[in-house]
């Protein structure tokens, strides 16, 4: 070390981000990629001032910060993500940026303007392990903000960090954005992995293979016993299935049709499919189509203007018993908040019915709505609900009489927060969903809602036993009575997991833990469909051959499980899905994805299962 040399230990929190895909992208557009570099750079280093954070240096298509305080790492990070989801909402798909982040609290060297020592070196080996447009943090930095911080984290399964000998325990912030992710030009990996293989009929056989594959990846033994002394059983595929998807529409070009469907497709008494995409469009906030379930005669009947109509229809349109179409908006409005609105079957009579406020209301609705029993319209709403956390709205088909139920604070530990899947009304008059936050482990909750208002937690979901966690589907009542639901997180490998509950919150069961079978699939983000005999159906956003998503299906009692078909993308085929299946003829259902089709901007699609392993 030179003699005139200062070196200073300390405890900092060091936070490290990338901009993601950078070197891919200088090698299609090098002129294209500086000039994002550089809005990136200008982004970031207007917030780092912001929470004291000290940038030691730039490591070119990223920073490595310090801070004073873990809290403080977190908070800008939390800025910094929120900031390029807002500016990559209205860009090109081309234009967005994604940055990951990892942040470490831990002893670092100062020694003159650089920063040296495990604290630095575990924050790098921390960033990769973020998702694009994600944060990571390591244990350290989890006690530090814990219960700090409106997001709540969830524990990875325990990674090797290159080059660090000690374990690290590393957890990821579930940021509540449902932004679609840009669109990527997927390179499937099962393309990849048969590229040297000749013929239709050698692929074909190979992805049959694939998708019926079971080998369980953990022992049996590895799965927990389930509370109140119910045992789930260790799920295999002993029924093989045989299933045969056709895509209907592709989603595109972004100029006369809006892309990316998201939210329930509902099949109408008229023959049609009903739904909804939530990104561009003429009007530049998604739009409203129907097609029949042939494929034929697609139009789109609405485009969303996102000031006076709202933007982002998450939740898809239902059908009133009116004949009309109603829906939400997750923003956009008057107010940026979402919207409430109806139309005519034919795109006709377009109305907003409510624009969410940003105070004193419920806001941001991502689900499904409902016609209730008297005859009004119930949904739930992410934010609002008078205290941030999300409520449950109720309002006429006609736009009178617009109230919250219920907002969700009601000064309990086990409080319910951020419900992102919808309502199901039982005979009995009562709702029943889910939260994604909140309850006694503040990873989501099962509760109870009576029409007059009154509020309880069924059941609290969480890690506790290797259990499932962060619902963002609707609930399904199937035939025996008992609800069933799906989680976007949790079990033994974190890849969620379904899971059965009775009424009055006995039964709980897991019947399936994603993840724990070859090429599984993973993150279910929308809820199940009852179909033939009693069986589940569902859809994942991740997992899968190529980790885009899949179909599954599963028995009531979980001793059954089937991949119905793994997304691999492409012009017949979708990418990542967040729509439930929606039960046509027997043994037929309809869904939309995310990506995939033609243009990679997403589709309409159709699942023909048919047992005995013969293919339809």
């Amino acid at each position: 070390m030179p003699p005139h040399s200062t070196e200073h230990r300390r405890l900092a929190a060091i936070m490290f981000t990338d901009m993601v895909g950078y070197s891919a992208l200088s090698q299609r557009n090098e002129a294209l990629a500086l000039e994002l570099l550089e809005e990136h750079r200008e982004v970031l280093r207007s917030v780092f001032p912001k929470h004291q954070g000290n940038e030691i240096k730039s490591t070119g298509d990223g920073f490595l910060v310090e801070f004073a305080s873990a809290l403080a790492a977190v908070q800008c990070a939390l800025e910094i993500q929120h900031l390029m989801r807002q500016r990559n909402q209205s860009r090109s798909p081309e234009r967005r940026v994604l940055i990951r982040i990892g942040i470490h609290l831990g002893d670092v060297v100062r020694r003159e303007n650089d920063v040296f020592g495990d604290g630095v070196n575990i924050a790098a080996r921390i960033e990769p392990l973020a998702e694009p447009g994600g944060i990571c943090v390591s244990r350290a930095v989890y006690e530090q903000i814990e219960n700090k911080v409106e997001h709540a984290l969830v524990q990875l399964s325990k990674p090797a960090l290159k080059n660090i000998q000690a374990t690290v325990e590393v957890y990821r912030l579930l940021l509540d954005d449902p932004c679609p992710p840009r669109r990527t030009n997927f390179p499937s990996r099962s393309y990849l992995r048969l590229a040297g293989l000749a013929g239709a009929v050698v692929l074909a056989a190979v992805l049959a293979f694939w998708a019926f594959r079971t080998r369980p990846v953990l022992p049996p033994a590895a799965t927990p016993a389930a509370t109140n002394g119910v045992v789930p059983k260790v799920t295999n595929a002993l029924v093989p299935v045989a299933a045969k998807l056709l895509v209907l529409h592709s989603f595109g070009p972004t100029n006369v049709d809006g892309v990316n469907g998201w939210g329930v497709v509902t099949l109408a008494n008229d023959g049609f499919l009903y739904g909804c995409t939530v990104n561009r469009g003429p009007g530049g906030g998604g739009s409203i189509y129907r097609i029949r379930t042939n494929g034929s005669d697609y139009a789109m009947l609405h485009a969303f203007d996102r000031t006076r109509d709202g933007a982002e229809p998450t939740g898809g349109v239902i059908a009133g018993r009116d004949g009309m179409l109603y829906g939400t908006t997750f923003r956009g409005g008057a107010n940026d908040s979402g919207t409430v609105f109806r139309v005519e079957r034919d795109g006709t009579a377009f109305q907003v019915l409510h624009h969410f406020a940003s105070s004193n209301d419920c806001r941001n609705p991502q689900s499904e709505l409902i016609e209730a029993q008297d005859g009004q319209i119930y949904g739930t709403a992410t934010g609002g609900g008078g205290h941030g956390l999300g409520g449950v709205f109720k309002i006429g088909k006609d736009g009178q009489g617009y109230s919250i139920v219920t907002g969700f604070f009601r000064g309990q530990p086990d409080d319910p927060r951020r419900p992102v899947g919808g309502l199901i009304q039982l005979a009995s008059g009562a709702f029943y969903g889910t939260t994604k936050m909140g309850g006694s482990k503040n990873n989501g909750t099962v509760f109870r809602l009576e029409p007059g208002g009154q509020l309880s937690v069924v059941k609290s979901l969480g890690l506790v036993a290797g259990g499932v966690m962060q619902p963002e589907g609707t609930l399904l009542e199937a035939a025996d009575g008992l609800l069933y639901g799906t989680c976007t997180l949790g079990g033994t490998v974190g890849g969620g997991g379904v899971f059965r509950i009775a009424t009055d919150g006995s039964a709980f069961a897991i019947l399936h833990q994603f993840g724990t079978l070859v090429d599984d699939a993973r993150q279910p983000s929308a809820g199940l469909t009852e179909g033939t005999g009693g069986s589940l159906l569902g859809t994942s956003f991740a997992g899968g051959t190529a980790g885009l998503g899949a179909v599954f299906q599963l028995s009531r009692d979980g001793s059954e499980y089937q991949l119905l078909h793994q997304f691999i993308g492409g012009f017949g085929d979708g990418v990542r899905s967040r729509s439930r299946l929606t039960r046509g003829s027997p043994n037929v259902y309809y869904s939309a994805s995310l990506n995939g089709g033609s243009g990679n901007y997403g589709t309409v699609f159709q699942l023909t299962v048919l047992a005995g392993g013969q293919a339809p």
